[in-house]
């Protein structure tokens, strides 16, 4: 959760664009930053944040908290002199968001303003984070696409002025902008300022809204009543989120070409509140890298054994389920010793190198989320991040995901895959009759495989799931997507589907043949895109994902890959080859073999940080991830060159 704060009204020197601040604003206190102390990201604004007399002050007691939050300083780029940036360094601030309104030597010093891409190299090279405020207009607005291909990956806010700085204002034009958003990806419209101008609405945008209908996540809050500003608000799914009502923007051509959106798309459940801060206090200082010995049970093996995540992730197991009910497993002596390995810090023992979450820090204890939810929902969680704080191996609190493959039968044959070459083998049927207790303390329950929609109690279980009894819990799928057929569909209308997590594995017909060895890609794809159509008909969002494990088979058509989950705004889940149940693949002992697919990664990344810079830890975390796994096989892992940020910062990413 983040929270913007107006500390610093206005600037000492009017910029350009200050038709966006509020000069008369009232500014805030110590006592009111201070009461924000249990956000995650709080955004000094204005104006101008570094001029506020109690920054240094905030800062410090920041710094010494525990779980510090992660605060940030906005402002004109030519506040953010080598002076101010070395003191916010010093103090332990996170990052700055600074506004930019021209580039380059020549248009700065017309415009009496400071070069905010040299604001960034200085902020960055300090350890600062950094995202930037464009505020353009009408004769600037031509310097959005170049500098946001720059900035990549960095977040740019985009605020457009539509008039310049004499003469009267003038309508927006929709083509160039909509253009200048599909070919900007980092690019997102601010409402940090103005909530109800300077950007143009989705009913405008059809073309973005189809594919980046995140780029206006921050122009969209609650209304007391509709939104009225154009006729066809009245039929808008958006219209008591969108606070848009500059009417002046749009041509008349314009207005009568606006389409109403159908549906909002969002998740069930988009609330997250932090830890209480008595809680946090009580955790040790050891951190605890990934809280899944106290959040996670996976039952995917065909044994019944219990693993607290991916079954080629973690070192053994933490019980049987057959002959023992879950529950008995959840606080027995395998889930207790991964408890108290996990928090003595000691992971050899308890996970393998490849694990991608290691790298990412996704699952660490910081960044532990409270979700809204039903009562006995919130409690659950809260009584659980109580207990991981007290690092205690036996539990009160339920699990908060819970994953099973109830058989290993699968209508595959892939080939890192030995389910589609062995006996089946399926799950009894008492873990059916078990999930109930579960299921109004979970967060999600994931269904996989084999292929789950190859089970009948699968669908059994998805035509009778209650949603109106477990408003929660999320139903996740991992499936090769073969069996999700347009009319398959029909029977999980009342299911709250959370995400669903397709296996592509390649990115050509061709390498997708001799990898996953199922029906054609032609054929998963008709049904990914009828998955996106039953998707826009559902009342509530819910993530689709391609997954692709590298491996030599396929390394190489990870940018088509890329391109087709880019096309259809998806996600990706990227994992390194398990060198476990594959047809010869291990290739981690042969450094050749190992620096080939790296470079095939390497391409990849600099695909994505051109193209979907949010998809970039994902990538990078696989990344070191196969270094990890190459490193603990090969005698001289120096030998494996790390990635390069670029030519002008030699850092080594991922590791």
């Amino acid at each position: 959760m983040d929270k913007r704060l107006v500390v610093s009204a206005a600037c000492a020197t009017r910029c350009p664009s200050c038709t966006g601040c509020h000069p008369d604003a009232r500014e805030a206190t110590l006592d009111q930053a201070r009461a924000l102390h249990d956000v995650s990201d709080l955004f000094l604004g204005g104006g101008d944040a570094t001029r506020w007399p109690h920054l240094a002050t905030l800062l410090a007691e920041n710094a010494a908290r525990l779980d510090p939050q992660r605060i940030w300083i906005e402002g004109p780029a030519a506040a953010f002199t080598p002076e101010v940036l070395a003191s916010l360094a010093s103090g332990k601030a996170h990052g700055i968001r600074v506004l930019i309104e021209g580039v380059g030597e020549k248009m700065t010093r017309l415009m009496r303003v400071g070069d905010g891409e040299k604001v960034i190299a200085l902020a960055e090279s300090l350890g600062l984070v950094t995202e930037v405020r464009l505020a353009v207009r009408p004769k600037t607005f031509p310097i959005v696409v170049p500098l946001a291909r720059r900035l990549r990956p960095r977040r740019v806010w985009l605020e457009i002025i539509r008039q310049d700085w004499s003469g009267p204002a003038v309508t927006m034009p929709v083509e160039p902008i909509d253009q200048t958003m599909l070919t900007s990806p980092n690019v997102e419209f601010a409402a940090h300022r103005l909530s109800h101008t300077g950007y143009l609405p989705p009913c405008v945008l059809a073309k973005t809204w189809s594919v980046r209908s995140g780029a206006w996540r921050a122009t969209l809050g609650d209304r007391p009543t509709p939104n009225r500003a154009l006729p066809i608000c009245d039929e808008c799914a958006l219209n008591r989120r969108c606070q848009w009502n500059d009417v002046g923007a749009l041509s008349d051509e314009a207005r009568a070409e606006a389409k109403p959106i159908a549906n909002l798309r969002e998740r069930r459940r988009a609330t997250e509140l932090p830890v209480p801060e008595i809680i946090v206090k009580r955790r040790p200082e050891t951190e605890v890298v990934c809280v899944t010995p106290w959040t996670t049970i996976e039952i995917v093996d065909p044994d019944g054994k219990a693993r607290q995540c991916c079954s080629t992730w973690t070192t053994g197991d933490r019980g049987v389920v057959l002959g023992s009910s879950m529950l008995d497993v959840w606080n027995g002596p395998g889930y207790q010793q991964a408890r108290r390995t996990m928090a003595s810090a000691a992971l050899g023992d308890l996970c393998m190198p490849i694990c991608s979450r290691l790298h990412d820090r996704k699952f660490e204890e910081r960044r532990f989320k409270i979700q809204s939810g039903s009562d006995v929902f919130v409690k659950n969680q809260i009584l659980l991040a109580d207990e991981i704080a007290q690092r205690k191996e036996v539990l009160e609190a339920l699990p908060l995901r819970l994953a099973i493959c109830p058989s290993t039968y699968c209508n595959y044959n892939c080939i890192m895959c030995d389910h589609g070459r062995s006996p089946r083998r399926d799950l009894p049927e008492s873990i059916w009759e078990e999930l109930p207790r579960f299921l109004p303390t979970l967060q999600s329950l994931t269904l996989l495989g084999g292929e789950p929609l190859a089970n009948p109690h699968t669908w059994q279980f998805l035509r009778s799931f209650d949603v109106e009894k477990y408003p929660d819990a999320s139903l996740d799928l991992v499936t090769n997507g073969s069996l999700l057929t347009e009319h398959a569909l029909k029977h999980i209308q009342k299911c709250a589907l959370g995400d669903v997590i397709i296996s592509f594995n390649a990115g050509t017909a061709e390498a997708y043949e001799r990898v996953q060895r199922g029906i054609a890609l032609e054929q998963v794809l008709k049904n990914v895109d009828a998955l996106i159509r039953f998707r826009e008909s559902r009342p509530w969002w819910f993530g689709i994902t391609l997954s692709f494990v590298i491996q030599p088979a396929a390394a190489h058509t990870m940018i088509a890959f890329g391109e087709i989950a880019h096309a259809r705004n998806l996600r990706i889940r990227l994992m390194a080859l398990n060198p476990e149940n594959h047809e010869g693949l291990d290739f981690y002992e042969d450094p050749e073999e190992v620096a080939r697919i790296l470079e095939h990664v390497d391409r990849f990344v600099a695909w994505v940080t051109a193209v979907r810079p949010e998809w970039l830890p994902e990538v990078l975390a696989a990344r070191t991830a196969i270094l990890g796994e190459a490193a603990s096989r090969v005698a001289r892992p120096a030998a494996l060159v790390p990635l390069r940020r670029s030519a002008s910062d030699p850092r080594p990413v991922g590791n």
